[in-house]
């Protein structure tokens, strides 16, 4: 199976509020374990069905989700502002660059990845490359939200790591 993954949008969510400016907030020291340990990013993929019936209702109920998502995603960044950081030597920079939003489309129904896993497939719908040098100077944390080109199965969420 060819699994193609289109990128459609890149985006930046960042925190609501601002982190608040006291200095013990703004920059947090890593643990020896933290800092000795391999840095990488933890790769999780969460299927959820399609809620519509209508194929033309995909589209618009994609786009109200995402930005639902996108909301969320700043309120939540609010309270665990870490995440909208930088890992920086020994340290998390609090400093409200926040997360990266990818939106994507895959040209085949997601059930059929996931009844088949095939971690090369699986690769393509992560946000970042597992052997990213990124996760030790980057963003904390990446989201990407993808979406099916073609109709809509029905599944019970599922979760996989990969």
């Amino acid at each position: 199976m060819e699994l193609i993954v289109e990128t459609i949008h890149k985006e930046t969510i960042k925190p609501s509020s601002p982190t608040p400016l006291i200095i013990s907030l703004k920059i947090l020291k890593l643990s020896l374990l933290e800092q000795i340990a391999a840095t990488m990013y933890v790769p999780l993929i969460f299927l959820y069905p399609n809620d519509t019936d209508a194929a033309g209702d995909d589209f618009a109920k994609a786009k109200e989700r995402s930005q639902r998502l996108k909301k969320s995603l700043s309120k939540t960044l609010d309270c665990c502002y870490p995440f909208a950081g930088r890992i920086s030597c020994s340290l998390t920079e609090c400093n409200d660059e926040g997360l990266d939003n990818i939106e994507a489309r895959v040209n085949c129904l997601l059930q059929d990845v996931f009844n088949q896993p095939d971690g090369e497939l699986l690769r393509k719908l992560m946000a970042i490359q597992l052997e990213s040098t990124g996760a030790a100077t980057g963003r904390i944390l990446l989201f990407k939200v993808v979406s099916t080109l073609l109709g809509h199965g029905r599944t019970k969420p599922k979760s996989l790591e990969v």
